[in-house]
């Protein structure tokens, strides 16, 4: 009941846009101050984005793929016979390593099946910033299951 009367409170009062606004700007778009490291400014790691904020850049000093994300190097297209699990989140997500070992422990498997587990996780990503990314940016690669990790300071 309380996720229903969630629901049509965001929708009555569209809180998806106010809250999201912002993230809309990506001319006035700068790293906070935490996130410069040892000189080297985080525009070198994450590029403003108009609907999410802002995303990993592709190839990055911080090891990211060609793709943007913290992985080894994936394609768009799923291969034949691959069941894909895309993993999104935050720093939860991106920084650790439970998307590498479920990718591993599946395809120990004895029937023969193989797994793709994409780590889809940027660091600051909250609830609103997960469905968008799903939506805009990874829709595209096929994905048979999606994990969400969600974190209690994700609101």
């Amino acid at each position: 009941m309380a996720v229903i009367l969630a629901e049509i409170i965001i929708r009555v009062f569209d809180l998806d846009n106010y809250c999201f606004s912002r993230f809309r700007s990506t001319i006035t778009w700068k790293a906070p101050e935490r996130w410069v490291t040892n000189g080297l400014l985080s525009e070198k790691c994450f590029i403003p984005s108009s609907g999410l904020g802002y995303e990993f850049t592709p190839n990055s000093i911080l090891g990211t793929n060609s793709l943007g994300m913290f992985d080894k190097e994936r394609t768009v297209f799923k291969p034949e016979g691959i069941f894909r699990i895309m993993c999104v989140g935050d720093s939860t997500t991106a920084t650790s390593d439970y998307v590498g070992m479920l990718e591993a422990l599946l395809n120990k498997n004895i029937t023969g099946r193989r797994f793709e587990v994409l780590n889809c996780g940027v660091p600051g990503y909250g609830a609103i910033q997960y469905c968008r990314t799903i939506k805009d940016k990874w829709s595209e690669f096929s994905p048979d299951m999606i994990i969400i990790a969600f974190c209690l300071n994700d609101f």
